[in-house]
């Protein structure tokens, strides 16, 4: 089962035993792909998720019904190979720093998204994400798409209680950022209207509002397959 806290101010999937969750702020995937979990905890859906789900304080609170459902999630992507070994790697690595510094993910996290951290653990676990970024985006047919990573400061008020971590994170620049929500709400709109073409009322379409440049989720019966 692929699970994600419902809240948390770190983008972190993880497969888990059914049988073992007792966490009631936890979202939950009756899956055990690792395409899959590698979709979800690419950069690509982490984009699409900043920019559908509500927030609570600078925690992200994912929602199920406007991130993943209305996400444009390609079959060729869960079911490409390189997906899947990228996402393997990742979560191997991720499990052996978090046993390595004894620490959760929150913590590990914090010095993943650390200028200043530059210990080769770390570094690794960046490379490990950034490889499964282009995995992702060469699977969704983005080739030649930029998926280099910067330290970037996030926006919003700061306050003189917030940690070097809650001001930066490690991630694509806004403009590549913006490019790749682009290219989901084009994926998006075009599923909706095939959708339409063949009688079938399966996906989830967003609307944009360009003067706010929101986006506003409507759910319907089902995910893109």
């Amino acid at each position: 089962m692929i699970v994600v806290a419902r809240v948390s101010s770190h983008f972190a999937f993880h497969f888990a035993d059914p049988e073992k969750l007792f966490a009631d702020g936890l979202k939950m995937f009756d899956d055990d792909r690792f395409g899959l979990l590698g979709v979800l905890q690419s950069r690509l859906h982490e984009v699409w998720a900043n920019a559908t789900s509500s927030r609570f304080g600078k925690s992200l609170r994912y929602s199920t019904s406007t991130s993943f459902d209305t996400f444009p999630l390609r079959a060729k992507a869960v079911g490409a190979l390189a997906v899947a070994d990228a996402a393997e790697e990742y979560l191997r690595k991720r499990q052996q720093l978090l046993w390595q510094f004894n620490v959760g993910t929150t913590d590990l996290y914090g010095k993943f998204h650390d200028p200043s951290d530059d210990t080769a653990g770390i570094v690794q676990l960046r490379k490990a994400h950034a490889a499964l970024d282009e995995a992702v985006v060469h699977a969704y047919g983005w080739d030649g798409f930029p998926t280099a990573c910067e330290f970037v400061g996030d926006s919003g008020t700061v306050t003189s209680s917030d940690t070097l971590q809650d001001r930066v994170r490690y991630r694509w620049p806004d403009s590549v950022r913006d490019e790749a929500l682009e290219r989901l709400l084009e994926l998006n709109d075009q599923r909706a209207k095939d959708d339409l073409r063949s009688g079938r009322v399966v996906t989830t379409q967003v609307e944009r509002s360009n003067s706010e440049r929101s986006i506003k989720a409507t759910q319907t019966e089902a995910l893109f397959q």
